[in-house]
């Protein structure tokens, strides 16, 4: 008999795979494993050793972790053996740089297809790598000499984009940008950079110290918005918008100001107001009692004026006042000279019960109260007239012409209405009559002629 020696080796196998790894440093990868088309693979191997931070498994041939050191790429071998097999296949791995920990690499390999996506800024401080040329030399924002991996290259504690947008050297650890309130943000970036609560465009248009805590706008009404914004406004109770009042003689008179918007001090009055007002130099009041032998005109005009506290503007108005008689002392003026407020014209100055039109018409004094007409006197038409002596013209009552007319002409057409009427009835009776004689006559002849049958 014959002896063989039969040895059984494993068929290749066959794998599908990812052939080039490109993994950035102190980022997780995804797990990388082989597929094994066909063929059996006993044990996995690989050499020589993966990047730091890489585990590769020799049962499934897998290969996962996070890469901790950037790495130019290298290629490795994984090796598939099988019983009486071993064979070996290439994988390349790179590990990019990732300065900021932005998931976007400072630089990609040449001709990558991949995912990733090249970082133009790698320290992320706001500048473009190609703007900072990390000469250490500042010779301007378009050249601040910056390095591109540090965001603070001076390391002063304001970042390079900070520096340049505040105005100082980002490669001069001795300029720093300025920060009045030390809020971290300097003042020229800051809307309110001595933190007062005023913007640095309020505290301008108010007149008070952007950079100065203790200097803040005025705000006399506390109404949020500065004094020096505000136009103030002067006026005066019991005084038109016209600026016209009535002052009643013999009579208290008062005339409180109105201010809007402002504080006012240092009030004066020009010129002097007559015997009897009083000017309050305090809260620009005007007061008193005017005589009749006070004032030498009907009316005069003045110009209250007073300054703005804390500005120093000198707000000022103008006030006309009219001086108005009262000759029966009732608290109406005879006549309301400017027809503004409740005061109103007194229909009767004497009073002594008639109408001053009436005691003007009739001849009698309207100012004086002995003065009146006679009760017999009656205002008609305007025009006084004695009734006792002369009738009163009568009233027409009776119809004019027009309506006569047309009473006439309405009676000649109802007229015309009736007679026709009348006409249509007789017409009717005769008809109605020669209708029954005929019937009678056909009657009677019949009647003969049924005889001689």
């Amino acid at each position: 008999s014959a002896t063989f020696s039969l040895e059984v080796i494993s068929q290749t196998p066959r794998l599908l795979y990812e052939e080039s790894l490109v993994l950035i440093a102190d980022d997780t990868m995804p797990s990388w494993q082989p597929f094994v088309l066909y063929g059996s693979v006993d044990v996995w191997a690989v050499e020589p050793d993966l990047p730091d931070g890489l585990v590769f498994n020799n049962v499934l041939g897998r290969i996962t972790g996070t890469p901790t050191t950037p790495a130019e790429t290298m290629t490795w071998t994984v090796w598939t053996n099988a019983t009486g097999v071993a064979v070996p296949w290439n994988l390349t791995i790179t590990v990019l740089l990732d300065t900021d920990d932005d998931g976007m690499p400072n630089e990609l390999p040449e001709g990558y297809l991949g995912v990733f996506i090249e970082d133009l800024d790698d320290d992320n401080d706001g500048l473009l790598d190609v703007l900072e040329s990390n000469t250490g030399v500042f010779l301007g924002p378009e050249d601040p000499g910056t390095n591109p991996l540090i965001v603070d290259t001076d390391a002063d504690a304001w970042d390079d984009a900070e520096e340049l947008s505040c105005g100082s050297d980002p490669t001069d650890v001795d300029d720093v940008p300025v920060d009045t309130d030390g809020d971290g943000l300097c003042d020229a970036l800051e809307a309110d950079p001595d933190g007062d609560g005023y913007s640095t465009q309020e505290e301008l248009a108010c007149s008070s110290d952007p950079m100065n805590a203790t200097s803040i706008p005025v705000d006399i009404d506390g109404d949020g918005a500065c004094d020096a914004l505000l136009q103030p406004e002067l006026s005066y109770t019991n005084v038109s918008d016209a600026g016209t009042g009535v002052v009643l003689i013999g009579h208290p008179a008062r005339f409180d100001a109105v201010v809007v918007d402002a504080a006012l001090e240092a009030w004066t009055i020009d010129p002097a107001l007559p015997k009897g007002l009083v000017f309050n130099t305090t809260d620009g009041s005007i007061t008193g009692v005017v005589q009749g032998n006070d004032v030498q005109r009907t009316s005069s005009t003045h110009t209250v004026f007073a300054t703005e506290v804390g500005y120093g503007r000198i707000i000022e108005v103008e006030v006309t006042f009219t001086y108005a008689t009262d000759s029966d002392n009732d608290g109406l003026a005879d006549s309301d000279p400017d027809g503004f407020g409740p005061m109103r014209g007194d229909l009767d100055d004497d009073d002594d019960g008639w109408n001053d039109t009436i005691e003007a018409a009739c001849g009698s004094d309207p100012l004086d109260a002995t003065s009146y007409p006679s009760t017999d006197f009656i205002l008609v038409d305007g025009a006084c007239v004695d009734a006792s002596a002369k009738p009163l013209p009568p009233v027409e009552d009776g119809p004019s012409l027009f309506t006569m007319c047309l009473l006439f002409w309405v009676a000649v057409a109802l007229l015309a209405l009736l007679h026709r009427s009348g006409e249509r009835a007789e017409h009717r009776k005769k008809l109605a009559a020669e209708k029954d004689a005929m019937i009678n006559k056909m009657i009677a002849a019949d009647a003969a002629s049924a005889e001689e049958e």
